[in-house]
């Protein structure tokens, strides 16, 4: 069934599909990687999500960041503009918190106003994560995002018209799956369309998504590939009572072809055999993603 949603004829849509394809993969690029690096300022095991990405006016990203956020300001070299990047301040200051070595229990309610200190510790955290955001912006490694200015006040976040559209990538960072911080990109349409089109460069056929990519390092790339049998519930009890030479029935037919998946995605199915005293797999089918 088709859900109904609300649209505002008021604004444009700026980004076409291929566009925003492009994009994706960037920010895919960008969680993965961010993940390890936030995980590694915190101390802390961090798994990085987007969430969603809104073509938003400035007066209603404000609204959303409520009355006390958090707004770092970075340049994106070589291209003209600036990057925001922004939470709530309380999620800010439980960043701090995780960094000094605690954050599992909430924040000092008076600690509300960071300092020049929390600021320089937190600004350190912040710049290492979006430094993966650069790379992850071009194939050639030649983006280069530097902090220039953090704001902890709604009175200083005043740089743009009210009606002024940027592009906003909600980004979820969820640490020791106990706390979730929202962060959020802000783009201004001028400057990600400019680095959109460095993405694309040198594509001749939109609809061909690899291209959108540098080919030569995909080729070139090792990836685990693996036969993999349909997962089957088990208890923990179970699990326990394990030992050597019992039985785990797989309920799965012997003559049916088994996943080919790479890193995960499943790109086939295929016959496990035995070649001398080698296992080998013979491809029966390909799977491929209508969408790509």
């Amino acid at each position: 069934m088709t859900s109904v949603t609300s649209y505002d004829f008021r604004r444009n849509e700026t980004l076409d599909r291929h566009q925003r394809r492009a994009l994706n993969a960037a920010v895919d690029s960008f969680t993965r990687h961010g993940s390890v690096s936030i995980s590694s300022s915190l101390r802390k095991a961090c798994q990085m999500s987007m969430v969603n990405v809104t073509e938003m006016t400035w007066k209603d990203i404000t609204t959303k960041l409520g009355e006390k956020p958090y707004m770092a300001t970075f340049s994106v070299e070589p291209f003209q503009g600036r990057l925001f990047v922004a939470m709530p301040l309380a999620e800010a200051i439980r960043i701090i918190d995780y960094r000094l070595g605690g954050g599992s229990l909430p924040s000092f309610e008076r600690h509300s106003d960071p300092t020049d200190t929390d600021l320089a510790i937190l600004g350190g955290v912040v710049e290492t994560l979006i430094a993966e955001l650069g790379g992850a912006l071009s194939r050639q490694g030649l983006v280069k995002i530097f902090l220039l200015s953090q704001e902890a006040s709604r009175q200083y976040l005043q740089i743009a018209g009210q009606l002024e559209l940027f592009l906003s990538i909600e980004i979820e960072i969820n640490i020791l799956e106990e706390t979730t911080i929202p962060l959020y990109l802000i783009f201004p349409i001028v400057l990600i369309r400019s680095i959109i089109r460095d993405l694309q460069l040198g594509v001749e056929d939109k609809e061909d998504t690899l291209k959108l990519l540098d080919r030569d390092v995909i080729l070139k790339t090792p990836i685990d590939v693996c036969l993999e049998i349909p997962p089957v519930p088990i208890t923990p009890e179970e699990i326990a009572k394990l030992s050597a030479g019992d039985i785990i029935p797989f309920f799965y037919p012997v003559s049916e072809a088994l996943d080919i998946r790479a890193e995960g995605v499943l790109v086939g199915k295929g016959k496990q055999y035995a070649i001398g005293s080698k296992v080998v797999c013979s491809v029966s089918e390909e799977v491929r993603d209508n969408d790509d």
